[in-house]
């Protein structure tokens, strides 16, 4: 177990308490030096990066207690640069390992209660404008926040090249991909349109964000009017728009003369690179910073001339409860999809031993078989209550489902043992139909909703069985699952499965979509292949396989998003109908419209 002197080191670092021999967080304290820190600026990112490696040296030459002491320091002057290096020293330090964050719910909701009287029930009230509002309640999920927040300690960008996990660029792009996919599925139960892009950097963002109560120890978050633009000059980032494009169209990165050839999905890792501003970038003179600036352009658009002033794409803490943020990430997923969908089409001629007779989506312990016909899952919104010490009760909302499983019958035609992978997604009918032709724009869109809800190996043995997996144990989400988001907020240090990069992974609530009322239908996609070539690994006992790798390596040598990171040679109905290792299923998702 950790110390105390390190656990109230930790709650310094994040505004949360003080400690003996520290000067007290009040308002003669100053709290940001200028011109405030934003991860998503190459320079404090970098920063952030070396202040982690002097933390992982002070903790190795003198302990814990004077690694956390020297980060609760920097936090008096600048609160973001600590906040940022102690989450990356959690991470990829072995002796930070033995600490824990406090939790997103934690923080927000101190701050949120912090004026509030004793015994009052606060919430942030913060919300979106136009038609935006009927997503707000995704947006504002505390456990996909503190999600994008944790991938981007476990996946920092400016530590040192050998820091840089594998395959990091093409992870960047297939995360945010879900995380469109997800919402451009909510958006449909809602009866919206899927986000528009931000193809026009200098149009308008479109809808406004309020924060409300949402702020820091170090920041104050400024809401944005609609119809605003990205902030300050834009001519740099519209250069390197342009040539990140023109690198996915031509399948060469870099400028003339030194250009490297993008190939495959090691292709998307190197573009994936440049784009996010990597420690591994190539051309960083030529790519520059495009994924960072965006957000740093659009955070401006709130600023209101103060150093603690900005809006909330500045924070990865809280950037995805802007709308701006998807249609920027719509954006720069296009790029990206421009230059997947230029590749050669997968020819699904890996042989197999074993075959795919089916799969349904069931209540979790059900012993029926998977057997013809459809499926059902119901949802519900939830009202959550975190209590503070000072009994101040700050009050939030999240997505819950029925507990679930995927039952797969399979059969090993061979006389011994065959280890496949079992790769599951989700697709909403009402955007595609399987017969839909993959030569048409829509249907080479289709595979941009494919929800990936798990992956798994299993070792067959000849002849027929059953396998059963809970939705609790998916590979897409954090792990050990968490049903409600106050459930994680005071956990204590010292718990290996409760490190930094155990707290990496979709929220398991959102792992699938809310639906509607009366119903939603969707297409269950199954698909087998060769565990010996794929080479998984045993499952994580915490975190996200699929979202976040296990330890420095991606546990699957497949693509990301495999097999819908490629456009279709025949339709999704045609293909499963010619090969024994898919199988499709139909299921609609039932939501019940009341929060309890």
């Amino acid at each position: 177990m950790v110390s105390e002197i390190v656990k109230a080191n930790v709650e310094i670092v994040f505004g949360l308490g003080t400690k003996i021999g520290l000067k007290p967080l009040s308002e003669d304290t100053p709290k940001q030096q200028p011109p405030g820190f934003s991860v998503f600026r190459k320079e404090d990112a970098t920063r952030a990066a070396e202040l982690a490696e002097r933390l992982m040296v002070i903790a190795e030459d003198k302990g814990l207690d004077s690694a956390t002491a020297f980060a609760a320091e920097v936090s008096e002057t600048n609160p973001g640069l600590a906040r940022h290096a102690l989450g990356i020293f959690s991470t990829h330090s072995a002796m930070g390992r033995n600490i824990r964050l406090p939790s997103l719910l934690r923080r927000t909701a101190a701050f949120a209660a912090r004026t509030a009287a004793k015994g009052e029930e606060v919430t942030l009230g913060s919300k979106s404008t136009g038609e935006e509002v009927a997503l707000d309640w995704f947006r504002e999920d505390p456990l996909a926040n503190e999600h994008h927040e944790h991938w981007h300690i476990v996946y920092p960008n400016r530590v040192a090249p050998a820091r840089i996990k594998q395959r990091h660029g093409e992870l960047f792009y297939y995360m945010h991909q879900q995380m469109l996919a997800r919402y451009d599925v909510e958006r449909l139960s809602a009866g919206l349109k899927p986000v528009a892009p931000l193809a026009d950097l200098r149009s308008s963002l479109g809808s406004g964000y309020d924060p409300g109560q949402l702020e820091t120890s170090y920041l104050d978050y400024e809401p944005r009017e609609p119809g605003k633009t990205m902030a300050g000059d834009l001519a740099d980032l519209i250069l390197l728009d342009e040539r990140l494009a023109r690198a996915a169209s031509t399948h060469r990165l870099g400028p003339a003369g030194e250009e490297v050839l993008l190939e495959g999905h090691q292709g998307s890792n190197l573009l994936g690179l440049e784009a996010e501003s990597t420690s591994l970038q190539r051309f960083e003179e030529f790519h520059g910073n495009h994924h960072g600036d965006g957000h740093g352009h659009i955070a401006a658009a709130s600023v209101r001339n103060t150093n603690r002033s900005t809006g909330v794409m500045a924070d990865t803490a809280t950037a995805i409860r802007d709308p701006a943020f998807w249609r920027w990430h719509r954006h720069i997923d296009d790029i990206h999809f421009s230059y997947q969908d230029s590749l050669d089409p997968h020819t699904f001629d890996e042989q197999l031993d074993v075959q795919l007779k089916g799969i349904s989506l069931q209540p979790e312990e059900s012993d029926s078989p998977a057997g013809p016909g459809s499926d059902e899952l119901r949802t519900f919104m939830r009202s959550g209550r975190y209590k503070l010490t000072n009994e101040k009760t700050y009050k939030y909302d999240f997505l819950s489902h029925e507990p679930f499983q995927f039952r797969v019958d399979l059969q090993n035609t061979a006389d011994g043992p065959r280890p496949v992978t079992l790769r599951v997604f989700l697709l909403p009918s009402a955007l595609f139909s399987i017969d839909a032709d993959p030569t048409t724009v829509s249907g080479r869109q289709m595979r941009r909703f494919a929800i990936e809800l798990d992956k798994v190996k299993i070792d067959v043995p000849a002849g027929e069985m059953s396998f059963v997996r809970k939705g609790r144990d998916s590979s897409v989400i954090r792990r050990p699952a968490v049903v409600d988001p106050g459930e994680v907020a005071d956990i204590e240090g010292g718990d290996q499965s409760a490190t930094a990069e155990c707290t990496c992974g979709w929220p398991f609530g959102l792992l699938v979509p809310r639906g509607t009322v009366d119903g939603m239908h969707f297409k269950l996609f199954a698909m087998l292949t060769d565990n010996a070539a794929d080479r998984i690994g045993s499952p994580k006992k915490c975190g996200s396989m699929s979202f976040c790798g296990v330890g420095d390596q991606y546990p699957d040598a497949k693509p990301m998003g495999y097999p819908f990171d490629r456009r279709l040679t025949a339709p999704l109905g045609q293909l499963v109908a010619t090969n024994p290792t898919m199988a499709l299923r139909d299921v609609s998702i039932h939501w019940q419209d009341a929060v309890g």
